[in-house]
């Protein structure tokens, strides 16, 4: 017998110091959270303070009310200022089992409703164990609740749950306990509302401009290679001073028909053929090109690349068009196009056409419609 007494006491010794372990946990909890509303509201400006409280007091006074957008980061607060509405959730007074047994009192619950209790011993047996458990969770314990010992306390709803209250009372002899449970539900609503035009005003616009732009003409001249006085290769430099390029191309003429059947792609397209043709490559139009092409078989050209560029899948001996690569970083490097006379009797009079394709940002001023935005906080 005296083996068995031993058990039950050091049983309850461990079962007591657990819960009251628990329960220490849960007030560090509670404190936690309270602590942390806290210092977000001291995080507010001296005048955010002042406006908090006597927007707190207006919205406490009635049922609505409307805020300018700049202040919607104040509704948490208010809100959370404002008492709620109460909600009798038990107000009992129950006889607890014997021997071990326990009872239980289940309620659902909805996240950040706010839990207030208070548990009286009305008997005249202490009560072994009260606990209030949320899912898993254990939001209160207390252990051993005198005669007529009171204890109350609060906490908030952390998710939608099962809230339950466990009453557990050992030995052969009952006791009574009156249990009072409520809620604070905070019925908040927030509503965006756009108000009027109410006037205008002048904003400053970022606009980019595609800006084709044909360079002046250059004109050289290519030797036969068997000329020992004069060269028959030719390099022609493309600078690319301007930071912004997307693209340039270039056209060159050997005969003087070239030449002509150029204007007379000019007088047909009321536009420069090699400017008609940059605007197809940047717009990947696969409209036909009307630029003349030439039937030259002895001059060669070769663009010695010094950057990453895209041609165009419809270039000839005499044109193309390159395209920047739109995620490239890189400032263009100056281009070098090369050409190489093959012929022995034949020299040619060459005439370099070449484009660049820019990008002009520009700053311009514009007159938009300024429409002021509103918050409505209101209780439903």
């Amino acid at each position: 017998m005296k083996k068995h007494i031993i058990l039950f006491s050091l049983s309850l010794i461990f079962s007591c110091k657990s819960i009251k372990d628990t329960s220490l946990l849960n007030d560090s909890s509670k404190m936690s959270f309270n602590n942390n509303n806290s210092s977000i509201i001291n995080s507010l400006s001296k005048e955010e303070k002042s406006k908090l409280d006597s927007l707190s007091s207006i919205f406490g006074q009635s049922n609505n009310m409307v805020l300018h957008e700049k202040d919607a980061k104040l509704i948490d607060h208010i809100i959370n200022l404002q008492s709620g509405d109460t909600i009798v959730l038990s107000n009992l007074s129950v006889q607890t089992l014997t021997r071990g047994q326990t009872s239980s009192y289940e309620y659902e619950l909805k996240k950040d409703d706010v839990i207030y209790f208070e548990f009286n011993n009305d008997g005249f047996n202490k009560i072994d164990q009260i606990s209030i458990l949320e899912g898993d969770q254990i939001r209160f314990a207390k252990s051993n609740l005198k005669r007529k010992e009171v204890v109350k306390g609060s906490f908030k709803v952390l998710d939608d749950n099962m809230v339950v209250i466990n009453v557990k009372k050992n030995g052969f002899f009952k006791s009574n306990l009156k249990i009072d449970f409520k809620k604070i539900v905070k019925n908040y609503r927030t509503i965006a509302i756009k108000d009027s035009v109410v006037g205008t005003e002048i904003v400053n616009q970022k606009i980019i401009d595609t800006v084709f732009n044909l360079e002046k003409d250059k004109f050289f001249s290519l030797k036969p290679y068997i000329d020992i006085t004069s060269s028959n290769k030719l390099s022609i430099t493309i600078p690319f001073d301007n930071k912004n390029i997307l693209g340039w191309g270039f056209w060159f003429s050997l005969y003087p028909d070239d030449i002509i059947d150029y204007q007379n792609s000019y007088e047909t397209l009321g536009e420069d053929p090699l400017k008609s043709f940059a605007r197809l490559e940047m717009n990947g139009n696969n409209a036909p090109i009307s630029l003349p092409i030439t039937s030259n078989p002895y001059v060669e050209s070769i663009l010695d690349q010094k950057n990453y560029l895209i041609p165009s899948p419809r270039s000839e001996k005499n044109f193309n068009f390159y395209i920047k690569d739109s995620l490239s970083l890189t400032e263009l490097k100056n281009e070098n196009l090369k050409l190489e006379n093959f012929s022995k009797l034949y020299d040619f009079k060459i005439t370099f056409k070449l484009i660049k394709v820019i990008a002009n940002t520009r700053i311009v001023e514009k007159e938009v419609e300024v429409i002021k935005n509103f918050v409505k906080i209101e209780k439903y």
